[in-house]
């Protein structure tokens, strides 16, 4: 027993906070990992939105000049040469990204996109290693007839 100003307490109490420290630095660099890691694929997510409707946007401007020149369909709509948006499109997603598929109808595009990636701080006790964004971008080739 100690003896302390009067008052006496057991010799086993002492040291009892270092269990609680570490459990609260353990809840918060838990909650920092979660965190990074909800961050890491909504960046993810964006970056791959980003790049997959510059691409579609590029492939857009592969004109179908035939239909363009002999058509007196669609005044408002610019018909697209599909083999070539399509070469296009594979061309300027430079990324590790798989093309899901791929849809022209001559005048608009449709792409599903997905891509695979490790997460900054992976939880290998629950398998969660990774994630995988898909996303689906639609594009139109339209022109205002002038003013």
């Amino acid at each position: 027993m100690i003896k302390t100003l009067g008052k006496t307490t057991a010799s086993s109490d002492e040291g009892s906070i270092a269990p609680l420290i570490f459990g609260f630095f353990m809840i918060l660099m838990s909650a920092t990992f979660v965190v990074s890691d909800i961050s890491a694929l909504y960046v993810a997510r964006r970056d791959l939105i980003s790049n997959t409707e510059a691409a579609l946007y590029r492939a857009t401007e592969e004109l179908d000049s035939k239909t363009y020149y002999l058509s007196t369909g669609r005044k408002s709509h610019v018909p697209i040469d599909c083999q070539a948006a399509e070469r296009r499109f594979r061309t300027e997603l430079l990324r590790e990204a798989q093309i899901a598929a791929f849809e022209c109808d001559g005048w608009q595009l449709v792409a599903r996109v997905r891509e695979s990636r490790d997460l900054p701080f992976q939880l290998k006790i629950l398998s969660i290693t990774g994630f995988t964004n898909e996303i689906r971008a639609a594009v139109v080739a339209e022109y205002n007839g002038g003013s």
